[in-house]
């Protein structure tokens, strides 16, 4: 189908997910890198080629840049951030790691999930940012008597 039709997305996007599966990083990023040229905002093409170097290519700094892009792409979404995050939460980099998933949070403050992954890290450390993150994920406040 490429061969008469090489910008056909679809079948671009196909082939780079396939290679993905069947465990071929170094295909699935040349095709998720050709179906962004075809299509620069499918943010699922950038994002799943970031989690791919990030993940299986050891390349962090290569998936953060990819991050950055899909920012541009969708400015209002918590996507890249969450993304970032847990690259840092891999490489056990917590500090990091909270700085994105409160950015991800400032993006989409109902994320109950980013919450509460906040909520655990702040508690005992910040009661103040404890208890706002507390509330955002809704878990109840608990008092012994």
């Amino acid at each position: 189908a490429l061969k008469w039709k090489p910008r056909y997305f679809d079948a671009i996007y196909n082939l780079a997910f396939s290679h993905e599966q069947l465990r071929h990083y170094k295909k699935a990023v040349y095709f998720y890198g050709w179906a962004v040229k075809v299509d620069p905002t499918y943010v699922n093409a950038w994002s799943n080629m970031a989690n791919i170097y990030n993940d299986y290519l050891d390349k962090m700094d290569s998936a953060i840049i990819i991050n950055q892009k899909i920012m541009k792409i969708i400015p209002n979404s918590d996507l890249p951030y969450v993304n970032i995050a847990t690259y840092y939460l891999i490489k056990a980099d917590s500090v990091n790691a909270m700085k994105y998933l409160e950015l991800a949070s400032e993006k989409t403050p109902s994320n109950n999930v980013v919450a509460g992954i906040l909520f655990n890290y702040y508690q005992g450390k910040d009661n103040v940012k404890a208890e706002k993150y507390r509330n955002i994920a809704g878990i109840p406040s608990i008092t012994f008597k």
